[in-house]
């Protein structure tokens, strides 16, 4: 049941006026991107009017069609539309655009406004989304028969396709075989600073099709050849995702059309006037006519019927998620691992474990690996790989696309149906990080499990060598990193991810095997992020440590046999300083020393410095080198006799 009773006339009116309201916004805030909302709003009426299926009245109706504005500098028009087609904002919404405290941020932001899919504007980042909201419609889909799926409309631009993010994510797109994914591609030929010509001149239409994509073409201010391509990638029957390349002209109707400067900035008062006059619009600012409201009114109705008719056909229930309790998890943990009878293995597997057991719980997990799941153990052994002609897998294999693998993630949070989980080696964080960052702005909690975390993964050197990334991520704001030392720790951050609902959260895990028997019998220390291994009545020294190096600094102060030194595991920074009442209470001598095979972390320095307390840092400042992972904690100082020597030292100061 499609909506297809408007003109084209009267389709030309909406758009016109969506053109109207959009360059008034950017005027209005005295700053924004007025020529891909001149450029596509044909494209966004016809697609509204006509194919987009959506409820005006609920912007969270789960068989809604997602419409993602990768080209997220257009964000003039997704408002414009969203307060034309939708009761989720209004007119005099629109005046608030780009100013503190407004929902209609510069750049769309999911959790900020209802009708926004997905946080946009770093190019290429909605290109990945999207391929994620389509494969959670894929896999929700074969998990419940009674589902009638939704369409994922992607607006991009030639920015967007530069990025080296959507061709990963398209590749992956083709491989997988999402015949509900659309990307249309505004193709004007003009970026920020200048005509695409200076630097990107290849053939997209035969990228796309070496991808596995059907694509097709059309003259974006053509409504019959908009409607006509529409059509064809819909009624097509090919089971592969669609392009339609959309020639248009930046600016449309404008004195700066076709030219670079009406990119980025406002087009000024005379030549909004002269644009209003160009389109017939009325001079007036954030005016709609009443023809326009009528005519709104009456696609709205006819959405909402439509909405009716499809939802009064489907009946279907979310995955399954059973409500585990912190005790059973750590129950698990201390009976497969048994500590008490001394464990010693790597902390990926110890992770894998408490994955799969989760996993094994919560049927809404899905994830993969950037081609690495042997080595990040990673994956979910009792599920089978999702192809194109299985979604009824668990197991994403991503490739070597780390920056799409996290992109994806984030789209299949955003679908709601999906806890997502990504990994990788930790040094290649720096492939993912922006959209990671976007995770954390999204509220979307996504798992990143990072593993071979420090110099001690060995001969592979200091190129896979991790130094700076624990004190990056640990400087990220609505993150939460968790470098575990043993099996309840471990356990503490799965089951601390299963619980979130807008936070991601990072694990970190060890390549090498190291003595994970010590931890914390008082589990209540856990929610502040911190384990006490070593207590002591008046401490002369404290010692924090984190992850493998746990080990290095037990040992060392059971060497040294002396019972003024106290010792935690501190697991998680971002707990820890978010949850703990005074630091001064926790961390009592004067004399803190803090030990990790990394740089120093900034937020390490922060919670130190407020304690105003003598700090000593015991870490690596350099890059790595390649050995084993025994020669390398010699060569660095990470043996119990060499940091034993170290505390002894400041114990004589």
């Amino acid at each position: 049941m499609e909506v297809s009773s408007l003109s084209y006339a009267e389709i030309k009116l909406l758009a016109n006026v969506l053109r109207g309201l959009s360059i008034d916004q950017v005027e209005s805030a005295n700053s924004g991107h007025p020529g891909l909302p001149l450029g596509c709003a044909d494209i966004v009426a016809v697609l509204f009017c006509k194919f987009l299926r959506f409820n005006p009245k609920n912007s969270k109706w789960p068989l809604r069609d997602r419409f993602v504005l990768s080209a997220g500098h257009g964000s003039a028009l997704l408002y414009s539309a969203l307060a034309l087609f939708t009761d989720f904002l209004s007119i005099e919404d629109l005046k608030s655009f780009r100013k503190l405290g407004s929902g209609l941020a510069g750049h769309p932001e999911s959790h900020l406004l209802e009708g926004v899919e997905a946080t946009t504007g770093p190019l290429g980042q909605g290109v990945a989304n999207s391929v994620g909201l389509a494969l959670a419609a894929k896999l929700y889909g074969a998990r419940n028969p009674n589902f009638t799926g939704y369409r994922v409309f992607c607006l991009c631009s030639d920015g967007d396709l530069m990025e080296g993010i959507s061709y990963e994510a398209c590749s992956l797109a083709g491989f997988l075989g999402l015949d509900n994914l659309i990307l249309m591609y505004d193709d004007n030929k003009i970026s920020l600073a200048g005509p695409t010509s200076v630097c990107f001149t290849e053939d997209v239409a035969a990228r796309f099709r070496a991808f596995g994509w059907e694509v097709y073409t059309a003259n974006g201010h053509d409504y019959r050849e908009i409607d006509e391509a529409f059509q064809k990638v819909l009624n097509s029957g090919v089971a592969a995702p669609k392009l339609i390349i959309f020639r248009t002209e930046i600016g449309y109707c404008s004195p700066k059309a076709n030219t670079h400067e009406v990119h980025g900035s406002p087009l000024g008062k005379d030549n909004v006037k002269v644009t209003k006059i160009n389109l017939g619009l009325d001079l007036e600012e954030f005016y709609v006519p009443q023809s326009v409201v009528e005519l709104v009114s009456q696609v709205k109705a006819q959405k909402l019927k439509q909405a009716s008719y499809i939802g009064s056909e489907s009946s279907f229930v979310y995955p399954m998620v059973a409500d585990i309790t912190f005790e059973e998890f750590v129950r698990y943990a201390l009976e497969i691992t048994s500590p008490e009878k001394g464990y010693k293995d790597a902390s990926r597997n110890t992770g894998s474990k408490m994955l799969e057991y989760l996993a094994s719980k919560d049927q809404s997990i899905v994830g993969g690996s950037a081609d690495l799941e042997p080595s990040t153990k990673a994956y979910l052994k009792g599920s089978s790989d999702i192809n194109s002609s299985n979604f009824l897998g668990r197991n994403i294999r991503f490739g070597v696309r780390e920056h799409a693998m996290a992109g994806i993630a984030n789209g299949l949070a955003l679908s709601g149906f999906f806890k997502p989980f990504v990994s990788t080696f930790l040094c290649f964080l720096d492939y993912l990080k922006p959209s990671l960052r976007l995770s954390a702005l999204s509220e979307l909690p996504v798992l990143y499990i990072f593993t071979h975390d420090s110099v001690f993964l060995g001969e592979d050197g200091p190129t896979h060598q991790p130094i700076e990334h624990l004190s990056h991520l640990r400087s990220i704001p609505n993150l939460v990193t968790f470098r575990p030392s043993n099996p309840v720790e471990c356990a503490y951050a799965y089951w601390w991810w299963h619980k979130s609902k807008s936070k991601p959260c990072v694990i970190i895990l060890s390549r090498q095997s190291f003595d994970q028997s010590f931890y914390d019998k008082d589990l209540t220390h856990l929610e502040n992020g911190y384990s006490k291994l070593i207590s002591c009545e008046k401490p002369l020294l404290t010692v924090i440590s984190t992850g493998s190096e746990v080990e290095v600094a037990f040992r060392a102060i059971k060497q040294l046999g002396r019972d003024d030194i106290d010792l935690f595991s501190v697991f998680s920074f971002e707990l820890l300083l978010e949850k703990s009442g005074s630091l001064r209470d926790i961390f009592q001598s004067q004399k803190i020393v803090f030990v990790e095979a990394s740089s120093l972390p900034s937020s390490v320095k922060l919670f130190l410095g407020a304690m105003n307390k003598t700090f000593y840092f015991y870490g690596i400042e350099t890059f790595g080198a390649s050995g084993s992972d025994k020669d390398l904690a010699e060569y660095f100082g990470f043996t119990p006799d060499k940091f034993a020597r170290f505390l002894k030292d400041i114990l004589e100061i």
